[in-house]
């Protein structure tokens, strides 16, 4: 195959990515504001709604010690753009919902082609569960995330092994 077409492919592939990414981005965001809280939510929606950091950091440490902290910390803060801090909450949820997305792509794209990397997206987007993750005030998104770009260091390892590689698989 021709530089000049597998360029092309290159940038279709990417225009439907971005188009996967999109409607991802679409049903999470769709009714985000009518979706109930969940029990487990509670404490999110108590600690986003804190006066200061001091006051989260001191209300998370006695409600919530064995919990992720930097994703409550990033979660807080994110809450604080927003005049409506439930939103910001949720809304940072999406955003890494819809990285999950793309690191799917990555994934699938690192293991086994183009092709599939747009249906391990195509998939993540389309994921009844997926969407529930990303409407929620959980951790879910970003665990998801983060799991997806440890599996994409780990692949990119195995193609060409170097030291600094394994930190970024074990980081």
């Amino acid at each position: 195959m021709s530089a000049p077409r597998r360029e092309m492919e290159g940038r279709a592939a990417a225009a439907v990515l971005a188009g996967i990414a999109l409607l991802g981005l679409a049903v999470r965001l769709y009714r985000l504001d009518a979706v109930s809280y969940d029990l487990d939510e509670y404490l999110s929606v108590r600690l986003v709604n804190m006066p200061s950091l001091g006051d989260f950091f001191r209300t998370f440490s006695f409600w919530a010690p064995d919990n992720v902290a930097p994703f409550f910390a990033a979660q807080y803060l994110a809450a604080q753009l927003f005049d409506n801090p439930e939103r910001g909450m949720r809304l940072m949820s999406t955003a890494f919902g819809v990285g999950g997305i793309l690191l799917a792509h990555a994934v699938g794209a690192r293991a086994f082609g183009r092709r599939a990397g747009l249906v391990a997206a195509w998939c993540f987007a389309l994921s009844p569960m997926q969407w529930w993750f990303a409407q929620s005030g959980r951790s879910s998104t970003f665990s998801n995330m983060a799991a997806l770009a440890s599996l994409y260091a780990l692949l990119r390892l195995l193609e060409t092994p170097r030291a600094r590689g394994w930190l970024a698989a074990l980081g």
